[in-house]
């Protein structure tokens, strides 16, 4: 505790992000997924494995019609293309921004 010159005694407290902070507030952390149909995978953010290693992430720019290849880019900017075929697997991050709107009611009036 601190005393001011005027006698008043201060109370060392937590910053108040960390005051305020409970359980329900922390960030969403979501957990990979992988995903077998990468049909689905074009917008979203993503990481691509082989073998279980993590080789590349970032967002899919493209999806060939038949799901066997993906076009990503990376924070880089550099834009890769990955095969299904060649073992490559794709784990969501991120939903794209569509299939996330999907359950929601449209509230514009």
């Amino acid at each position: 505790m601190l005393r001011t010159p005027l006698g008043f005694f201060l109370v060392p407290t937590a910053p108040p992000a960390v005051r305020r902070r409970h359980v329900h507030e922390s960030p969403l952390v979501l957990k990979p997924r992988y995903v077998k149909d990468w049909t689905t995978l074009a917008g979203a953010s993503v990481e691509i494995r082989l073998q279980g290693q993590l080789v590349d992430s970032g967002c899919v720019d493209s999806v060939t019609d038949d799901g066997a290849i993906l076009w990503l880019v990376n924070p880089a900017q550099i834009r890769k293309l990955y095969e299904k075929t060649e073992y490559h697997e794709a784990w969501v991050i991120e939903e794209p921004a569509a299939s996330r709107d999907r359950g929601r009611k449209d509230t514009t009036p």
